[in-house]
């Protein structure tokens, strides 16, 4: 496995048109950090969660 060189500290999760802020996710994970940490793992399905309803929702 690969390991990120950088993780953002904050990711802001949007709406659809209008682009509303849905969620603001304060990362704080260390880094670099490898791509099957539980912890990415878990911060990337809340975030594709997000988008999934989000586009339900639209």
């Amino acid at each position: 496995m690969w390991a990120f060189n950088k993780v953002a500290n904050t990711v802001v999760v949007f709406s659809a048109r209008p682009a509303k802020v849905v969620d603001v996710i304060e990362v704080g994970l260390p880094w670099p950090c490898r791509r099957d940490d539980s912890q990415l793992v878990a911060l990337r399905s809340r975030i594709l969660d997000l988008l999934g309803n989000e586009q339900v929702a639209a």
